[in-house]
C-alpha cells in the first residue's frame, strides 16, 4: 500500500444497533483492529477508541446513556496503531466539545494522549483531514481555524490544568494589560497563585524631597544647607573623668 494511501482516513457510517455489532464481529476491521469512533443521535455524542469495534459497541449498547445514540462512525486507516488512536480521540474529544454542534457524554479527555510516539506530527496532520471530513458529513460544522482561537477551546475542561494556565497566559500576553510607564516597577504573572500584575509609579518620597531641596541654590545671603551644617556648633569634645573606688 502506498504511504499516501496509509496515511488517509476511511469513515464508514453505520446504524448503532446490536444486529451491527454482530455484524463487525465478522468483518477484518470489526475485531483486533484499532478504530476510532463516534456515536451520535439527538444532539449528543460519545467519541472514543477501541481495538475490537464489536464488543465495544456492546458494551456501550449495555449503557442507558448510549442506547440514547443511534447512529456510529467508524474511522479506520491503514495507519493506525496503539499510539496513534488515543491521541486522535483525545483531540475530537476536544474539538468537538468547543465546536457545539453536539452535547458530549464523555466524562474526560479520553486516553492521555500527552506522550510521544512515532510519527505524531504526521497523525496531527492526519487530524485536520479527517476534521473536514467530518464537517462534510454534517458532524462537526465549525473550522479548526475558528475553534482554536476561540475561547471555549482555551479553556476547555478537556484540557490538562498546565494546559489551560498556558493559554490563559498566551491570552494575558496579547491583552490590553497596563505597561509600565518610565521610571515605575512592573511585576507581571498571570499563573494561580502567583504575584499578580503591579505597576509601581515613581513617588516623590521625602528623600527624594530633600535632593531636590539641596540641590536647589540658595537665595543671594543665605547659606546653603551644607554650610550650615558645618557652621553649628557640634557636640563638645570634653572628656568627662569619674572617680572610682580603689
Amino acid at each position: 500500500m502506498p504511504q499516501s494511501e496509509a496515511f488517509s482516513i476511511q469513515i464508514e457510517d453505520r446504524p448503532f444497533t446490536l444486529e451491527e455489532a454482530e455484524r463487525l464481529s465478522h468483518e477484518p476491521r470489526g475485531r483486533d483492529w484499532p478504530i476510532v469512533y463516534i456515536l451520535t443521535g439527538k444532539g449528543e455524542c460519545y467519541v472514543g477508541e477501541t481495538q475490537d469495534a464489536s464488543s465495544r459497541m456492546r458494551q456501550h449498547l449495555q449503557n442507558p446513556e448510549r442506547r440514547k445514540l443511534t447512529r456510529v462512525s467508524l474511522m479506520t486507516s491503514g495507519s493506525f496503531n496503539k499510539s496513534a488512536i488515543p491521541d486522535l480521540e483525545s483531540l475530537l474529544i476536544e474539538h468537538m466539545h468547543a465546536d457545539g454542534l453536539f452535547l458530549l457524554q464523555n466524562m474526560n479527555a479520553g486516553q492521555s494522549r500527552y506522550h510521544d510516539y512515532y510519527q505524531r506530527l504526521r497523525y496531527q496532520d492526519l487530524f485536520e483531514e479527517l476534521w473536514e471530513k467530518l464537517r462534510r458529513r454534517g458532524l462537526a460544522k465549525r473550522s479548526l481555524f475558528d475553534i482554536r482561537n476561540s475561547e471555549i477551546f482555551k479553556y476547555s475542561p478537556y484540557k490538562r490544568p498546565q494546559d489551560r494556565m498556558r493559554s490563559k497566559s498566551e491570552a494575558s500576553s496579547s491583552g490590553p494589560f497596563p505597561t509600565a510607564r518610565s521610571g515605575s516597577s512592573s511585576i507581571t504573572s498571570s499563573f494561580p497563585g502567583s504575584t499578580r500584575n503591579v505597576v509601581r509609579p515613581r513617588s516623590t518620597s521625602w528623600r527624594s524631597q530633600g535632593r531636590a531641596s539641596s540641590s536647589s541654590k540658595p537665595s543671594p545671603g543665605t547659606a546653603s544647607s551644607a554650610e550650615a551644617r558645618r557652621r553649628a556648633p557640634g557636640p563638645s569634645s570634653t572628656k568627662r573623668t569619674f572617680p572610682c573606688a580603689l
